[in-house]
């Protein structure tokens, strides 16, 4: 007997020291490209941007991960370029910032994938820029570090799409350029990267999260491989999803899961596409990643790559419990005085809605029943804020996260 508890405990260490996740071929992208920048709402992601031998693109791509299928939607506002920054805010997207062909650029767009329309917004205030990052907290938007032709940058700044107005934030903690962003629940995170100053260059291993309530940079455990620029990175759920790259003379095929929760790092199944070295699209759909794109240099000529790849962080059949195949959808996001409800893929099921505050209190609760179809729930009665949205249908949970603007 006791040997075989030996034996399953055994087991089950050795399945948890594999790495997790799975990788899956999806359709290609229109055309090999690099240095392009993406967004993602709760059900679409979206390309655009970047470059090849012979042209610079301006081009915007929707991804639809239930139909596996790439549609072209309006052309982005601004110029072509690539080395753009781009986030989402409820559903909308938003790009900045980059290069050009006249240089380096400032201007800023919003996209409504509702209209499929595009109305320029504050100029971002800082230098002109490529090679930044950008991630989302919540209802407002953060753009910061980059390099021009002489300088890189460690300045940070929010944007608040209501009043389309930027605000400095603390600097980042050392100039660079790309380095990895992500945000996670109420905290963002930056990290790694490179700088290079004359004949001297500098690699980064570290990794800050950055809390908007107090303003502030707290250095957490580094990225375990070491130094590495040009990585991207997405979140699912709670935790974040990192790797690619490369180091001097080195490049990464690793892939990394970011706990904030426990400060800890887990490896990953690697990326199985072909040999791409930099300029990687990456985005996130519900309970997915994607990664794709992306070019490689080979005796002084330019590959680039169209391969698109979806990452499912519960790849492993029997290690972990698979998600629902339903669908939330909420909108509008930010909003108001209501939202509406919506849950696809799923059998007409009983279903309850719940609103939970930052502290993790229940503050709204409706109780529709048997219910298909859109669901109004009225929340005038919440202040401005960002909350989690939670939908029982049936034994399946789905969450999302909610923001009431004024």
């Amino acid at each position: 007997m006791r040997k075989n508890i030996a034996l399953i405990f055994a087991i089950l260490f050795a399945l948890q020291a594999m790495p997790q996740g799975a990788w899956t071929k999806k359709k290609d992208f229109n055309s090999g490209r690099t240095g392009t920048v993406t967004f993602s709402t709760t059900t679409k992601g979206y390309v655009s941007a970047g470059y090849d031998d012979n042209n610079t693109y301006n081009d915007l791509w929707e991804y639809d991960p239930q139909n596996d299928t790439w549609t072209q939607k309006a052309d982005f506002g601004g110029s072509s370029r690539a080395g753009a920054v781009g986030f989402s805010i409820g559903n909308k997207g938003y790009i900045g910032t980059g290069e050009d062909l006249n240089g380096y650029t400032k201007d800023f767009w919003e996209y409504d994938p509702f209209s499929n329309k595009w109305v320029q917004r504050a100029n971002f205030p800082g230098a002109a820029r490529t090679d930044a990052i950008g991630f989302s907290i919540g209802n407002r938007g953060y753009l910061g570090t980059g390099v021009d032709s002489d300088t890189a940058y460690k300045d940070f700044w929010e944007f608040d799409p209501v009043k389309n107005l930027w605000f400095k934030k603390a600097d980042f903690k050392a100039n660079r350029w790309s380095a990895i962003g992500f945000s996670v629940d109420t905290k963002g995170y930056l990290g790694c990267g490179f700088n290079k100053s004359g004949m001297s260059e500098t690699w980064y291993s570290d990794l800050w999260e950055f809390d908007p309530n107090s303003n502030k940079w707290t250095w957490k455990n580094n990225f375990p491989l070491g130094t590495m620029a040009g990585g991207r990175a997405f979140a699912i759920g709670f935790r974040a999803y990192i790797g690619i790259g490369s180091a001097n003379s080195s490049n990464y095929k690793d892939f990394w899961e970011y706990d904030p929760q426990s400060n800890k790092w887990s490896q990953q199944t690697d990326f199985p596409g072909q040999g791409a070295e930099y300029g990687f699209a990456a985005f996130s759909i519900g309970n997915k990643g994607y990664f794709g794109l992306g070019f490689t240099e080979s005796n002084c000529n330019y590959i680039y790559y169209n391969e698109m790849w979806e990452f499912d962080p519960l790849g492993i059949v029997g290690l972990k419990e698979r998600l629902s195949e339903a669908t939330l959808l909420l909108y509008p996001n930010p909003a108001s005085d209501q939202i509406t409800v919506r849950v696809e893929n799923q059998d007409k099921e009983n279903l309850s809605v719940m609103i939970y505050d930052a502290s993790g209190k229940l503050t709204l609760f409706v109780h529709p029943g048997l219910a298909s179809g859109d669901i109004a729930v009225n929340t005038s009665s919440l202040t401005r804020g960002t909350y989690i949205l939670k939908v029982k249908v049936g034994s399946t949970i789905l969450s999302e996260r909610l923001v009431i603007a004024d």
